[in-house]
């Protein structure tokens, strides 16, 4: 009798132990909710590849679904699609994606970009590329 106790007591340990709630605990996943420094602007009609200093054009992510824009950079102006202001934003699945790249597009004050995404070096990727617009890149600003 005292062998099966046992031998139960164990396997409930075991399946106890067993269970993990990384599954239910997604804090690996990159947060959309931050500020952003504009490094790189490219494509459209011209094939435009832009650098910029870190911390000149800034958007702000909120958790309120609004995002500030801050531009400081005269340069920039011809490649944004907003001036500086506060927009709303909403992240939606990409209908059109075939591909693990781009499953999300975002929508800013009723225009869509047909790609979100935070890349493996967690760089904020804004694409309208394949439709001839601009694709945004974008680093954290502490």
């Amino acid at each position: 009798m005292k062998k099966i106790l046992l031998s139960i007591v164990m396997i409930v340990l075991l399946t106890l132990s067993a269970c993990n709630s990384d599954d239910d605990n997604n804090n690996d996943k990159p947060v959309l909710q931050n500020r952003w420094t504009l490094i790189n602007a490219q494509g459209g009609f011209s094939g435009t590849n832009q650098n910029f200093d870190s911390g000149k054009v800034v958007w702000t992510f909120k958790t309120d679904g609004t995002v500030v824009v801050a531009n400081t950079d005269d340069s920039a102006t011809p490649y944004m699609p907003f001036e500086n202001g506060t927009y709303g934003y909403e992240v939606v699945p990409n209908p059109n994606s075939s591909t693990d790249y781009c499953k999300e597009s975002i929508n800013i004050n009723s225009s869509t970009f047909y790609c979100y995404s935070i890349d493996e070096n967690n760089r904020l990727i804004i694409d309208s590329s394949p439709v001839d617009g601009f694709k945004y890149t974008f680093v954290r600003k502490n």
